[in-house]
């Protein structure tokens, strides 16, 4: 893929305190759709560029479950990453859902696998000040493999529910049904835990938990915490934080 992330956006001429615009690329895929696997390129390709640019592009894969049933059970899909894929289109006024589907910050949708749109829209919203600047501790995890992140927020937070996506990279699958049978599958940030938090008018501060579990490799995963507003499901503040402190040799997760 030849097209760039422009992103040279003035962020360095935001105060350093200041939040700074960000895109949260969600992609809604699946396993068992043959039409899928482009579209999980292109979601691993923008997550790669951005961290290698140090971008604030947040980039999250949501496995549905509606083709668990034809042939091949995805194991990272769940029933409520479906939902949420059905209400995204309720509000955004589709006659259906489908897979491979991208949604960029709760505004614009379009078909997965298509990199020249993506790219754009990400650059549009990395444009777009935000309206609430989150800022996350390093999480802590219990011997429960309960991970809670302490946050601070700026902004109006009236109408608005904090996210959590648990999200792990590098994920293979030799796939032994369905329409990508025989395949070896690749997929990056993968959605593993996820919880939601309505927040109450002016609050500025709390603390968001999720299950971790067992089998996510710690030292590749991250938690991004975003904030949606309840009716227009426009995404308006986002930030990311590793699931582990990395070492002085590691990447963040």
């Amino acid at each position: 893929m030849t097209h760039t992330l422009a992103a040279t956006v003035a962020l360095s001429l935001l105060a350093a305190d200041a939040p700074q615009p960000f895109a949260v690329v969600e992609l809604f895929t699946s396993q068992g759709c043959s039409s899928c696997p482009p579209a999980d390129r292109v979601l691993s390709w923008i997550d790669k560029t951005a961290r290698k640019r140090q971008l604030t592009v947040y980039a999250l894969s949501f496995h549905v479950d509606y083709w668990d049933d034809i042939g091949w059970k995805d194991p990272f899909s769940a029933k409520a990453f479906t939902q949420r894929q059905s209400t995204y289109a309720q509000t955004l006024g589709l006659p259906n859902i489908y897979t491979p589907q991208m949604i960029i910050n709760g505004r614009a949708e379009f078909v997965g696998h298509d990199s020249q749109l993506a790219s754009r829209t990400i650059n549009d919203e990395l444009r777009r000040p935000p309206v609430i600047g989150i800022t996350a501790s390093s999480p802590t995890i219990d011997d429960h493999g309960i991970a809670a992140v302490d946050y601070a927020l700026t902004g109006n937070t009236q109408h608005v529910t904090l996210l959590a996506a648990l999200a792990e990279r590098a994920l293979d699958t030799d796939v032994k049904a369905g329409e990508n049978r025989g395949r070896k599958l690749r997929h990056d940030c993968v959605v593993r835990a996820f919880a939601a938090s309505a927040l109450k008018k002016d609050q500025q501060r709390g603390t968001i938990r999720l299950a971790v579990p067992d089998d996510v490799d710690r030292d590749n995963a991250s938690i991004v915490l975003y904030a949606q507003h309840d009716e227009t499901w426009h995404i308006i503040g986002a930030a990311r934080v590793p699931l582990q402190v990395p070492s002085p040799s590691q990447g963040e997760g």
